[in-house]
Parts: structure tokens; sequence; C-alpha cells
């Protein structure tokens, strides 16, 4: 059975105070979000063909990949640098503009950007900087179109990434990255990520998607959501047959309990948090006895919120958690606690919102339970 866990609200209130004097360097694919809420207008065409009408009600433009990941570590009080690779296009000021407007820094002021640019890609095709636009209704996404080339960088331009990790990473605390599959990161950029955390004795945080997944070797955590577990495990997790909700919750809890510590395995980390959606958060440990040996430890956390408006942009707000609490000196657990409560702020509003260290703070002087059950 998965560990049960309290939190020590005296020691998490300590933690977050001290979220202020981290400086987490983040490392991926960045991009631009840009949503549309929109009203229907008509289900049909001047021809009478069944051809929904919507009228756009207005836009917003937000920063997404792993700009929305340095944006919750902004809006969580610790220092954001980003490291990532837009082209040479008006859509490039444009995300300057939103990285300066969250004070996230791209080196721009020091005279050597961390922001890359690369006009072309390797067959001499226009890189456009990244950019997803989302239409919604009443606060349901209809659907996605997605501006971008998810090519491998150029030798030269991979070679400035990992020049620009070994600098930057020194002065840093901790590492996010954050792979999206958009070309970032790569076997070059990977393993550039990981040396400059060793050298730096800090710790490194992975959300992974599918083209790397099993990549991150020594690697202090890696962050997979349920589909890129379930397609790259290839366990699914849900039951067909499974009658209640309580069932079905405890079959994940036992197939995370019966894959992770293979996952971990394969992966060549210690510790897998697997996020669940509505279902929580299994996180899994390799700790050691006081005599040394290894022992597996598994850890459940339900969600919070289980009505959620919007689950954009959660897991960015799991990992900048976890990953400035981790540099603020918690255990895993703990930060894995305070990544819920932040997550359950997250999805309280529409579109890939922050959580903010206000939450967390409201949240730890309130009388809230971290679950029903007591875990």
């Amino acid at each position: 059975m998965p560990s049960r866990f309290s939190i020590d609200r005296d020691i998490a209130r300590r933690l977050v105070t001290s979220f202020k004097d981290q400086r987490i360097l983040i490392i991926g694919d960045i991009m631009i979000d840009k949503y549309i809420y929109t009203e229907l207008r008509s289900e049909t065409d001047e021809s009478g063909r069944r051809t929904p009408k919507f009228r756009a009600a207005r836009e917003e433009i937000l920063l997404g990949g792993a700009g929305c990941v340095a944006t919750n570590v902004r809006h969580l009080g610790a220092d954001a640098t980003i490291i990532g690779v837009t082209g040479a296009d008006s859509r490039r000021d444009e995300l300057i503009a939103l990285l300066q407007h969250e004070g996230i820094d791209h080196g721009a002021a020091g005279g050597t950007t961390t922001l890359i640019s690369e006009p072309t890609t390797i067959q001499g095709e226009p890189r456009p900087t990244t950019l997803k636009a989302r239409l919604i209704e009443d606060a349901a996404h209809l659907f996605r179109c997605d501006i971008e080339v998810d090519d491998t960088l150029s030798d030269e331009t991979c070679a400035l990434v990992c020049e620009t990790i070994a600098q930057q990473a020194p002065s840093a605390n901790a590492i996010i990255i954050a792979d999206y599959d958009k070309g970032v990161m790569n076997a070059q950029t990977i393993d550039a990520a990981m040396r400059a955390a060793k050298d730096a004795k800090i710790p490194a945080f992975v959300d992974p998607k599918h083209r790397n997944f099993w990549r991150y070797r020594g690697a202090t955590l890696v962050k997979p959501n349920r589909v890129e577990f379930e397609r790259n495990q290839g366990v699914p997790l849900r039951s067909k047959q499974a009658t209640t909700h309580d069932i079905e919750l405890g079959q994940i809890i036992d197939r995370c309990r019966r894959s992770l510590p293979e996952t971990a395995r394969r992966m060549q980390v210690d510790n897998v948090l697997l996020t669940l959606g509505s279902d929580g958060m299994a996180l899994y440990r390799r700790d050691k006895t006081t005599s040394g040996s290894p022992r597996d430890a598994l850890l459940h956390l339900p969600a919070l919120n289980r009505s959620p408006v919007d689950v954009v942009g959660a897991g960015d707000s799991v990992i900048a958690t976890l990953a400035i609490a981790a540099a603020a000196g918690s255990d895993l657990a703990t930060a894995a606690a305070l990544a819920t409560i932040a997550a359950s702020f997250a999805v309280r509003r529409p579109g890939a919102r922050p959580a903010r260290l206000q939450d967390l703070i409201d949240w730890l002087e309130s009388d809230e339970p971290l679950s029903d059950t007591g875990l």
C-alpha cells in the first residue's frame, strides 16, 4: 500500500517564505499560447451546410511551454532564467515582451541572450517561433492550431544551447527541463543539462515527452503525466471493469505500485512523480533504510480540486513548485504536497494560469485538509 502523508504546516510555511531566495533555470521549448474566447453565432454557412461560426469576444496572449513553467516560477516568488530557441520573426519580439512583462530573465540585459534565434531549420526552411492558438467557448477547448517546426536543432544552435546551459547553471539553485518535443531537447542538450546540474550540485527536474522519454538518466525527479506514461510504458492505468471511482482509484494506485519502480529503473532515476489528473499524483521514491539498503516507497496525493475549470498548465505549476521547494531544502514528499496545493489553484481559472505564492500561503494558514482521506 502507498504511504500515508500529512504535511507539517510549520515546516511548509518556512519553506514557502524562502522561495524568494531561489533562482531556477528553465531549459526547453518556449512558445506563445494564444486563447481566443468565442461565442457561437451560427451553425450553418451561406450555402446551408453545417459549419459552426463563432465570434471572437476577446483574445489573450500568454507564455507557453517552458515559458509557462517560468511564469509559474516567478508567480511563486522565485527568480527564473530561461534558455530556449525561437525563430527570427515578429513573434520572437512578442515573446520577449511577454518575458519582460513577467520578469523572466532571458539574458538580454547582460548583453548575451539565453533566448537563441535560429532563422532556418537544418532543411533550410524558416523556423517560426512556436505558437499554439486555442479556440474556446464557455471554458471548453474546441480545437487548437499549432504553428511550429519540431525538427532537431542545427549543430551550431545546439552548441550554443549547450554553452548557455553551462554558463547559467552555476548561479542556479535548481534546473527544470520542460520538454515539449519541439526540438530543443536532444541527446546533446540533455547531456549538457544533466552534466551542468551534477557539476553545480543542484537538483534537476524533468517534464518529459515521448521523443526523449527514456533519456533523462541521473535526473533528480522525472514527472510524466498519465498520457505520456501509458504511451511509453505500455501500461493502462484505468480499468474498464471498475464499477466505482474508489475501486478504479485503488486499481490505479496498485498499478502505480507495480509499474513505477520499473519505470525508474529503466530511466535510471530514483524518483518519479506521475500526475494523474483528477486522481491526484503518485510519487515513487527509491529510499534507503537505516542500514543503507534500498527501499521502494510510493506516496499517493489525491487532487484537492475535483471540479477543475481548466487543467491546461497544471503540470507546469506542479514541476515549478517541486523545483523551488527542493531548491529551498524540502524533502520530496513535502515538495509534492505543496505542488498538489499549487495545482489545485492553477486549475480554478480558465487558460494556463500560474499558481501564486499567496495561494500557498493562504492555504497553509487555513484549516483545509490535504485530503479527505487524511493522506
